[in-house]
C-alpha cells in the first residue's frame, strides 16, 4: 500500500471535481446568457439556433460526472482523515491536512506552519512513515 499515492490521488480527484464544476458553471452561464434566465431556443428555417437546447445534454452529462466524482471524493476524504488520524503529532497531522485536505501548495504549507519548505516535506514523510508502520501492524 502506497499511502503517499493515496493522498496524491485524493488531491487529483479533488482538482478534477473543481474543474468539472467550473466547466458546468460555464455551460450554465451559456444557457442563461446575460439575463440570468434560460434563453429560449429560436428556430430559424426549422433548425434550432444557438440557445440552451444544445447545452442541456452537456449540462446533464457534467452533472452526472460531477456527482459520481464527488461521491468518490467523499469516500476518499473519509479515508484520508482516517489515515491522518493515525498520526500522533498534531503538527504532523496539520501539515498533512494543509497539503492534502486543503490542497495548499508546499510553499504555502511551509509559510503557514513557519517551517522551511524542506522541513515541511520531511515532516510529511515522517507522518507517512508513521501511518505505514501503524497500518502494517493493524487491519486498517
Amino acid at each position: 500500500m502506497n499511502i503517499k499515492k493515496e493522498f496524491n490521488d485524493y488531491l487529483a480527484l479533488k482538482l478534477e471535481c473543481e474543474l468539472i464544476a467550473e466547466e458546468k458553471e460555464k455551460v450554465r452561464t451559456l444557457m442563461e446568457g446575460t439575463t440570468g434566465q434560460l434563453k429560449p431556443v429560436v428556430v430559424e428555417g426549422g433548425k434550432p439556433s444557438h440557445g440552451f437546447q444544445e447545452e442541456v445534454p452537456r449540462d446533464l452529462e457534467l452533472e452526472s460526472k460531477l456527482e459520481c466524482r464527488q461521491s468518490n471524493l467523499v469516500k476518499q476524504l473519509n479515508r484520508i482523515e482516517e489515515l491522518i488520524g493515525l498520526v500522533d503529532d498534531p503538527m504532523h497531522r496539520n501539515i498533512l491536512r494543509l497539503r492534502y485536505v486543503s490542497g495548499y501548495k508546499w510553499q504555502a504549507v511551509a509559510d503557514k506552519t513557519n517551517y522551511c519548505l524542506r522541513y515541511a516535506k520531511e515532516i510529511r514523510n515522517m507522518a507517512i512513515d508513521e501511518i505505514e508502520r501503524k497500518i502494517k501492524h493493524s487491519t486498517l
